[in-house]
């Protein structure tokens, strides 16, 4: 189970992401260039604890995809890389060992366009960083607390 996270949260992005890189490096001068990728709240480390959900392979898949995310925004600064979460949504996943999703797909999706329109285009809080579906929360990955946002993002 642990790979098949791995091949599809983190190594195909990943993949996906290198082979449009050129693309991407000629249109970033339009602020045009941005790659979003699909993460989750559970890739925090902070908030991996005791009593919490199970799912130790998922988790270091998406966290492994915020790292991937981040060393792109520093290596690419003409891209802007954002890691959004979906929130607890309405599919097979969400609601798996009896858990009540509270948002349905479409509502999900709708916020989170809504969301990346609202994210700056330049300077802190436009690269590297990662929102929840809402807009409500976002970090940097220096932090990767789902439930704090740093001063200098507010």
């Amino acid at each position: 189970y642990l790979m098949s996270c791995l091949e599809t949260n983190t190594v195909a992005p990943m993949l996906v992401t290198s082979a449009l890189l050129p693309l991407m490096r000629r249109e970033a001068d339009r602020a045009r260039s941005v790659v979003v990728f699909l993460s989750s709240r559970l890739a925090s480390i902070s908030n991996n604890v005791p009593g919490g959900q199970t799912c130790g392979s998922y988790r270091a898949s998406k966290a492994g995809l915020n790292m991937i995310a981040r060393s792109l925004s520093t290596e690419h600064p003409s891209i802007r890389v954002v890691c959004i979460s979906p929130g607890h949504v309405d599919t097979d996943m969400g609601r798996a060992d009896g858990r009540v999703p509270a948002l349905a797909v479409s509502c999900s999706v709708d916020a989170m366009l809504r969301t990346l329109q609202e994210l700056p285009v330049e300077g802190l809080g436009s690269s590297g960083v990662f929102v929840n579906f809402d807009g409500a929360t976002t970090v940097s990955y220096t932090h990767l607390r789902a439930h704090e946002t740093p001063e200098h993002l507010v």
